[in-house]
């Protein structure tokens, strides 16, 4: 059951990126400075074996 919540929690993440991702051509320069930061934090500092389909 927990297994299913965690899919459920990262499929909601997913889906905000998403929908972030496609306003990205009528964003403003500090929000594409924004996300890009956060883009550039996330990749450097992330676990690279982690696997979001193992669960």
């Amino acid at each position: 059951m927990a297994v299913m919540d965690a899919k459920n929690e990262i499929m909601d993440i997913l889906q905000k990126v998403w929908t972030k991702l496609q306003g990205l051509p009528q964003a403003t320069s500090l929000e594409l400075g924004a996300f890009f930061v956060l883009v550039l934090f996330v990749g450097e500092f992330s676990d690279p074996t982690l696997c979001l389909l193992s669960l």
